[in-house]
């Protein structure tokens, strides 16, 4: 350690456990007395023998103002100066023993609140939502008590509730380890170190452990000093550490920009590209054999069933119907058409009985709109055919009733259907119709 450190806690843990060490030594100096004046002298009460009573000051009052080594009044000369005056006066009886004790406990309190005062680390370590000057002000506060201001600062360092029996507990292994210092050394470290709840090391406590553990001479203070210079250094240097993550905030901000214009500008390039890519329906892009030879099918110049393309793009087929050639196309599509999308009417289709009578427009192909709408399809070879079979066709099919007013308005030409169906899902995409 650097000589000219102040140390942060200038040996006060020492000073507790030598003062708890000879008040338990005073306390049975005291009650032998008591003891013996019970049964030598009497009296029922030690503060009535003349005898006793001052051998039980002189023992109070070379535990203060004799006192061998270091504890909290060591260096606190006036205080020493005036309990020696209240003891020569309890001896006169002018004073009685609770004057005494008010006045070291008076002191005591002192003490505290110079020590927090002097070493405002204690303060600082606490809890970040803890009010620091409120904590300030109740040292300056006469009417804080010593119990409150003792409850103020533990409950800024986040202590629990069983903290101080915990404290007590280590200072009395301490005194009784007296004499084994690795044993010592131990407790230190499980106290100051370790979490009791499962003895692992707390966290950014490593370093000061290996230190401690590679001097053996080392005080637990000077550890608690080192501890205290790294939390004064780093809030000197924190607003340098500041400015710098600022600087490095502003560069990664920066960097995030660039990196978003980049792929903001990439997006921008792939769109314009894809503005220009012919656009076509995924499920047009698996092309079958050819439906005539089995060839394959070339996608540059299709040749398709306009209905079977208009059922596999809204999901009724899960495939197309396709030649190779114009060849194949006429001389198997005929059979296709009759085998795949006859008359739905059938034997009832209009063709069966008066095919001469019929006008060149009744002859329009026309298709089921309830049917395309369940991705299937019902082909009737013209408006009159489906004029007289889609009632029944709506009945069975799709349960309902139709009049036969409502005909029109419930098929759609399929030349019409399957123009709008492929060019608006196949923007890409050229049609021509087959001669």
């Amino acid at each position: 350690m650097a000589g000219s450190s102040q140390i942060a806690l200038p040996e006060h843990w020492t000073e507790l456990s030598a003062a708890r060490l000879h008040r338990k030594q005073l306390a049975a100096k005291v009650e032998e007395l008591k003891i013996a004046c019970a049964t030598n002298c009497q009296q029922k009460n030690v503060s009535d023998c003349p005898e006793c009573y001052p051998k039980i000051l002189d023992t109070m009052r070379e535990r203060y103002c004799n006192a061998t080594g270091r504890e909290w009044f060591s260096q606190r000369g006036a205080f020493l100066s005036e309990l020696d005056a209240l003891f020569s006066d309890a001896k006169k009886r002018k004073v009685d023993l609770k004057a005494i004790e008010d006045h070291i406990e008076s002191e005591k309190e002192a003490w505290y609140r110079w020590v927090l005062r002097t070493y405002p680390a204690f303060l600082t370590a606490g809890e970040k939502d803890v009010d620091q000057e409120m904590l300030r002000s109740m040292l300056d506060d006469p009417d804080t008590s010593r119990e409150e201001l003792i409850k103020g600062v533990w409950d800024a360092l986040g202590s629990g509730s069983a903290w101080s029996s915990e404290v007590d507990t280590l200072a009395d292994t301490i005194a009784e380890g007296q004499g084994n210092s690795d044993e010592i050394r131990k407790h230190y470290i499980n106290f100051i170190f370790k979490d009791p709840s499962n003895w692992e090391v707390l966290p950014n406590a490593t370093k000061y452990l290996e230190m401690y553990e590679r001097n053996p001479e080392m005080r637990p203070e000077e550890v608690i000093d080192r501890i205290a210079q790294d939390q004064r250094a780093s809030m000197t240097s924190q607003p340098q550490r500041n400015e710098e993550m600022s600087r490095l905030d502003s560069l990664q901000r920066a960097k995030l920009a660039n990196d978003q214009e980049k792929q903001l500008k990439v997006k921008r390039r792939m769109a314009a590209q894809a503005a220009q890519t012919p656009t076509v329906a995924e499920e047009l892009y698996h092309l079958s054999p050819c439906e005539k030879c089995g060839g394959v099918v070339s996608p540059q110049n299709v040749l398709s069933c306009s209905l079977c393309q208009v059922l596999t793009q809204i999901g009724g087929r899960k495939k197309l119907t396709v030649y190779c050639s114009p060849e194949c196309y006429q001389s198997g599509h005929d059979d296709h058409v009759a085998k795949e999308h006859d008359c739905e009417a059938g034997d009832k289709c209009i063709q069966n009985q008066d095919e001469d009578d019929m006008m060149d427009d009744e002859m329009q192909t026309v298709i089921c709109d309830a049917c395309i709408d369940d991705r299937n399809s019902a082909v009737y070879c013209s408006v009159r055919c489906a004029t007289l079979n889609l009632p029944q066709h709506n009945e069975l099919k799709h349960s309902v009733q139709t009049g036969p007013d409502e005909i029109k308005s419930l098929v759609s030409p399929l030349s019409v259907l399957a123009g709008k169906t492929l060019k608006e899902g196949n923007p890409g995409l050229r049609f021509s119709p087959v001669n």
